[in-house]
């Protein structure tokens, strides 16, 4: 029995345009539950100890000149006593409790601020100017990518809510991809004065990208080396003007790595790696996390995205003649994000860092399918010719896509996330289930019954109850019953306490 509903549906196709809005809606949907529940945010453990100085600074003198000094007092500490990333702390020391606990909800606001403008801002650079990709289809592809990044992402709370930790990782990442996009936009501009702005963006951003994290600053440098000697060899004139930059973020780089507090710290981590050790691992590294992300449901979008990407090639006159090339370039920038934390600590170090480079190898991915199709148009081409076809034209809906292949990805991409809901843990349904069970509140109103305690004058020894909940969105770290443990001590100093314990 024929089922004549079925093949009629396959008459039927969808537009871009409305591809674009009903995935920007899920976007959005998916984004209301991460942003509400963040009223329910509050500090913790290294919140303290990089905002102590410049809380106090804000208390005693009201004066935001007066917290910016003091936060550039807190780099010049931290860079003789712990860590070189002068551009991380001092994005640390401007937490936004420093002016107020209740400020603390605009943590998740300021990530994905960062992150998804980086994130769109890259693909309008890529695919809409290099590739003269529709306004619909970047804004897709680049809803997509939000979608996988902020869903799947390892952890959460290090990447979106916990401040210190995502300031010092997913907001540089973000920052990295706007200036991967200037630097973009620079190479094809051919107006003098666009140029003049998009170099001065990508040299400022460059020299606060080489004082960041060292899995951002240093594939920020192989990516800006490669693009030198790629201008180089092709004799193209941008190469010397792109030194400058170039020059500023290795600069940065330098004055991060000879930081005297980074031997203190490398000091608490024995029997780690030499550099071929680290290499080894890293790849090591890189393939069972690839293993582990590359998931049904990622590997729906990707599905989802090939339509897509198949109609943006076969539009670029670009020769995509070095798939493999591409592929081993992109798989060693990807295992070259997981030497650092390999060489310092002998891991890949906390879920905050493997966020960004779940973030990278999310766009890696993407942007090695894109390059593989337009391998294969090329190809296709290239064999027409050969047999005599003179007039071709590529199979490829030219504004569209077929319905029923939008609506049996949609229902694999939900089947596999109700599947796999027992050993993943989607940001966004996790956050509902806080919402919903009243768990958010919970733990929202046992942290204000601690600020209560903590802000009382005439108690100099406190003791805090554990937290009753700890929503997975939310809740990262907390103190210790050590009055002596390091969290604990943070704690105290900055709410000027004798100790501070769990009982």
């Amino acid at each position: 029995m024929r089922c004549v509903p079925l093949k009629k549906l396959k008459q039927y196709t969808i537009h871009d345009k409305t591809i674009c809005m009903l995935t920007c809606i899920l976007l959005l949907l998916i984004l209301i539950p991460m942003l509400y529940i963040a009223v329910y945010n509050v500090p913790c453990v290294d919140d303290y100890n990089y905002g102590n100085l410049t809380h106090r600074a804000w208390e005693q003198s009201g004066s935001l000149l007066e917290v910016i000094k003091t936060a550039g007092e807190q780099v010049g500490i931290t860079y003789q006593n712990w860590q070189g990333t002068f551009s991380a702390i001092f994005m640390m020391a401007v937490q936004p409790a420093v002016f107020g606990e209740s400020f603390y909800f605009l943590v998740p606001y300021i990530m994905l601020t960062a992150l998804l403008g980086g994130v769109f801002f890259f693909c309008y650079a890529l695919f809409r100017k290099t590739f003269q990709a529709s306004r619909f289809q970047f804004i897709t592809i680049s809803a997509v990518l939000a979608i996988t990044c902020t869903q799947f992402l390892p952890s959460a709370s290090q990447g979106f809510y916990w401040y210190n930790g995502s300031v010092f990782y997913t907001f540089f990442f973000g920052i990295s991809l706007i200036a991967y996009a200037l630097t973009i936009l620079y190479l094809q501009s051919g107006d003098k004065i666009w140029r003049a702005g998009y170099l001065i963006g990508i040299s400022l951003l460059s020299f606060i990208i080489g004082g960041s994290n060292y899995v951002t600053s240093l594939v920020t440098l192989l990516l800006f080396g490669m693009l030198l000697v790629t201008l180089l060899i092709k004799k193209n004139p941008k190469w010397k003007t792109l030194l400058i930059p170039f020059a500023l973020l290795a600069a940065a780089f330098v004055i991060n790595a000879a930081a005297p507090g980074n031997a203190v710290r490398q000091g608490f981590f024995q029997d780690t790696p030499s550099i071929p050790g680290a290499i080894f691992y890293a790849f090591r590294y890189a393939v069972h996390s690839a293993q582990d992300w590359l998931t049904l449901p990622f590997i729906c979008l990707l599905i989802f995205l090939i339509p897509l990407l198949w109609k943006i090639a076969s539009k670029s006159d670009f020769s995509f003649r070095l798939p493999l090339l591409v592929f081993f370039f992109s798989a060693g920038l990807y295992a070259a994000m997981f030497c650092p934390p390999v060489y310092a600590m002998n891991s890949t170090g906390d879920k905050r860092l493997t966020n960004i480079i779940f973030y990278a190898f999310t766009m890696l991915v993407v942007f090695n399918l894109f390059y593989v199709i337009g391998w294969m148009q090329n190809r296709l081409k290239h064999h027409m010719k050969q047999n005599g076809v003179q007039t071709y034209q590529l199979p490829v809906c030219k504004d569209s896509c077929p319905v029923v292949f939008i609506l049996l990805i949609f229902a694999a991409f939900l089947f596999n996330c109700v599947m796999m809901s027992d050993s993943m843990t989607f940001t966004s349904v996790s956050a509902v289930q806080s919402l919903r069970s009243g768990e958010a509140e919970q733990y929202y109103d046992a942290a204000q019954e601690r600020l209560v305690l903590l802000k009382d004058d005439t108690l100099k020894d406190v003791v805090l109850q554990p937290y009753p909940v700890k929503p997975y969105v939310l809740y990262f770290d907390d103190i210790t019953s050590d009055p002596d443990n390091s969290r604990n001590k943070h704690m105290r100093k900055y709410y000027d306490k004798r100790s501070v314990r769990l009982p």
